[in-house]
């Protein structure tokens, strides 16, 4: 037995073992009062802060040591281990591409029937939308035999057009309400696209709760009644959103992706394209345009889950069959073939969708930024939605093409003329009408575009373009065909045949609303395998190719980038284009932040207290690690989130931490053995901290108070690391193939400096909005980047210590400190 004054030291020889002297008395008993230590493991937790940019090698780094581990703790052989772990991602995978197809069914179905409420009702059910109510019945304008608008079942005749122009407006400002109502009272990451946000997060940025059950929920009843209202925007974008949120939720229950920044993002990867595939009926084109347009880091394994993942939701959409046997309302097929002749009108589409789409991005950001600086706007959302409905109602009242729906008049555009007759759009004999017809649609429905894209509902942009540029599509393959009609017997027009039809508007149509998504998107490749997957032939590649790359080339002769990369600066993400060609005529050695303006930590020689006071003063994510202040030899590097996160663990075991308590990042000479003995025998004594261990003989009890921390199994000892004299180029690709958040600049083993992404962005003049929100007063980082104003007034509303002011240059530059 041990008197009051014997004291015995046990050491954790890792972050989950603890080592004690088999011999020493008592030793059974001091394990179970040790116990609760062994079960805190300081290295399980990946925890980033919010509206922080994570660390791809280390996660990466993490991920290998956890296989590593359970090749050794789990499943003997590893033929097991490889199956069980390979079932479970595929799994997950069946499990988000059958839900993100069931979700697609239910938000087209419902979204069709209250869309066609507005202009009436199926006589026979009531519940049918239009399409189904009118399938393989005679249309005569917008109705049929079966549908019928409400002044019929009011007055028993539809003579009555203002009571259905009244019921049509009412209904469309009452969805719209509704459904900004929904996102800005309940969920602050519901309104707009998310496709900004998704490649910003993508790209390695953390934003908590933007793939939540909650921006689920609310954001599924809002799409519903935001395509019900009528307004000038599409489903496509807001369903990749979607979908993510259901990958999200459902790769939360496998350890390997909730506990792994990096993996967890290969799961969003192949939800975006599931989330693609389903919004255009096109599983291959999902993949791609994940690839192509969205995310930063897509190795090959990536691509082959994402393709089971688009594969699995599209046949989940088919056997529900919401379309009737489509992929999409508006997909199309086409029986004739196309001439040599029509490579240049293929080209002016081409031109007219680099020019539209160029237009549009600049005048929709001149709108958002005065959206977001006129405070009769700013603080009025609901106001502004609903005028925006009653307009669009006004506006659209006036033309069939302007008073459907979208994907209706979508279908109507691309369709083959045939036998049959549809909105007008293949009678010859009012050609004329027609296209003065089309031409108000096109100017309205850009108009509407221009203004709705960004108002805080869901709401994308990939339907509008289409719209505009299927009107201007359509309206030259009119042209055209009429043209060739008249003088055909010119020499250009010989490959056409004597009889029949030559030219065919629906395909000019197709065209046309390729060229304008492409002018908005930047894509190619993507678009193009989307268009053969809508019209399921191969003639027309090489026309939506040709399209596509003048497109692409007048584009970006006037913007070099796309709609959503232009909101990313717009909302002031720190997103690194991996893409995007830079040229930096200088050496990283004239860049960096040097060694005198750093805050560095040192090997030995620090306190509790001085550790906690040097991070409770800075908001930097990380620090330098070196021998001494006058030392500068580089040690390493150690993650903020790290260091309080091992801080808070310690103080667990410890409440009554003394401040004094040394700290180490560095192992300091140690004496006694170098091996301990434990139950799993000799294991090499590296300790992570000492725990202090009295005994006395009233109780029997033991008292367990920590004298020292050791962090360096936080400390990463080979940190990314180059030469003053690197150029900038080089270092730029260094961050954008590797994924870094920062480079170390050393000279023979000492620390000179330090490179950081938000360098970078500096440098390529990535800009922060200004007149946003600093951060609670009790609190150090921002509490939200993404937000827009309206809803911080909601914030600031409900938290008396949220403060505004408008942001000096300097204070803009330190948000992205933060990151």
């Amino acid at each position: 037995m041990l008197d009051s004054s014997t004291e015995m030291t046990s050491k954790i020889q890792n972050p989950s073992s603890i080592i004690i002297d088999p011999l020493l008395p008592d030793t059974q008993n001091l394990r179970q009062r040790l116990k609760p230590m062994e079960s805190i493991d300081l290295m399980d937790d990946n925890v980033y802060e919010n509206f922080t940019t994570i660390d791809w090698m280390r996660d990466w780094m993490k991920d290998y040591e956890r296989e590593h581990k359970n090749s050794i703790t789990h499943h003997p052989s590893p033929f097991i281990r490889s199956v069980v772990t390979g079932a479970q991602t595929w799994v997950l995978l069946s499990i988000i591409g059958v839900t993100v197809g069931l979700l697609s069914s239910c938000i087209y179905i419902t979204a069709a029937f209250f869309s066609d409420l507005k202009r009436g009702k199926c006589e026979s059910e009531w519940y049918l939308s239009k399409d189904i109510c009118c399938k393989e019945l005679v249309r005569y304008g917008e109705y049929c035999n079966e549908y019928r608008p409400h002044s019929y079942h009011v007055f028993g005749t539809d003579q009555f057009g203002f009571y259905d122009f009244l019921i049509y407006c009412i209904t469309a400002t009452i969805f719209a309400t509704t459904a900004v109502i929904l996102v800005t009272r309940l969920s602050i990451y519901a309104p707009k696209s998310g496709l900004s946000e998704i490649k910003t997060i993508l790209g390695g940025f953390i934003i908590n709760g933007f793939f939540g059950a909650r921006t689920l929920l609310i954001k599924s009843v809002g799409l519903v009644c935001s395509i019900a209202s009528g307004l000038s925007i599409g489903k496509e974008a807001p369903m990749i959103h979607l979908a993510c949120c259901v990958g999200n939720l459902f790769q939360n229950i496998l350890p390997k992706y909730r506990e792994n920044e990096a993996r967890k993002r290969e799961i969003l990867s192949a939800s975006v394209a599931a989330g693609v595939a389903v919004a255009f009926g096109a599983p291959i084109g999902g993949v791609l345009m994940s690839l192509e347009g969205l995310s930063s880091f897509f190795p090959s394994k990536t691509m082959l889950r994402s393709f089971f993942c688009a594969l699995v939701a599209s046949v989940t959409l088919q056997f529900i069959d919401p379309y009737r046997g489509k992929q999409v309302l508006y997909q199309a097929s086409y029986t004739r073939n196309w001439y040599f002749f029509e490579i240049i009108f293929f080209a002016f589409l081409g031109i007219l969708g680099g020019l539209s789409g160029a237009f549009f991005i600049k005048m929709n950001m001149k709108i958002q930024h005065f959206r977001k600086t006129y405070d009769l706007i700013k603080d009025h959302p609901i106001m502004e939605v609903a005028a925006l409905a009653l307009l669009t109602s006004i506006l659209g009242s006036f033309s069939i093409y302007t008073r459907i729906d979208g994907s209706e008049l979508l279908e109507a555009l691309f369709r083959e003329c045939k036998d049959t007759e549809h909105l007008g759009l293949c009678d010859a004999n009012t050609r004329i009408s027609m296209m003065v017809s089309l031409f108000w649609a096109l100017v309205v429905k850009a108009f509407l575009s221009v203004i709705t894209y960004g108002t805080q509902i869901p709401a994308g942009v990939f339907m509008p373009a289409m719209i505009w540029g299927g009107l201007y599509g359509r309206i030259l393959g009119e042209l055209v065909q009429g043209f060739q009609q008249e003088y055909s017997h010119w020499s250009i027009f010989s490959a056409c045949p004597a009889e029949g039809i030559c030219i065919t508007p629906g395909m000019y149509s197709l065209l046309g609303a390729m060229g304008a998504l492409g002018g908005i998107t930047k894509l190619t490749v993507s678009i193009t395998v989307i268009m053969f997957e809508l019209t399921g032939t191969l003639n027309y590649i090489v026309p939506c190719m040709v399209t596509l790359i003048v497109a692409k080339f007048v584009g970006d002769s006037i913007i070099d980038e796309g709609i959503i990369e232009n909101m990313i600066r717009l909302n002031g993400f720190p997103y690194l284009n991996p893409r995007q060609e830079i040229m930096i005529n200088s050496n990283v050695g004239d860049k960096m932040t040097k060694i005198t303006d750093l805050v560095c930590f040192t090997g030995t020689g620090m306190t509790l207290h001085s550790l906690e006071t040097l991070i409770n003063q800075t908001d930097f994510q990380g620090y330098p690690i070196i021998t001494s202040p006058e030392d500068p030899s580089l040690i390493g590097y150690v993650n903020r989130v790290d260091v309080v996160h091992a801080l808070q663990k310690f103080k667990k075991l410890d409440s009554r931490l003394d401040p004094n308590t040394a700290v180490y990042f560095d192992e300091p000479e140690l004496p006694g053995p170098t091996f301990a003995q434990t139950e799993v025998g000799l294991t090499t004594s590296m300790p992570s901290l000492s725990v202090h261990v009295s005994n006395t003989l009233a109780d029997q009890s033991n008292e367990i108070s920590i004298s020292s921390i050791h962090l360096t199994p936080y400390v990463n000892q080979t940190p990314l690391g180059v030469h003053p004299s690197v150029t900038m180029d080089f270092a730029l690709d260094l961050f954008k193939k590797m994924g870094t958040r920062y480079i170390l600049i050393k000279e023979q083993g000492k620390l000179l400096g330090l490179l950081t992404k938000k360098d970078l962005l500096q440098i390529i003049d990535t800009k922060v909005v200004n007149n946003r929100p600093l951060w609670p007063a009790d609190e150090s980082l921002p509490t939200n980047l993404s937000a827009d104003l309206d809803f911080e007034r909601n914030t600031a509303e409900s938290n008396p210590n949220f403060r505004y002011r408008t942001l000096t240059v300097e204070e803009q530059r330190e948000l992205l400190d933060m990151n």
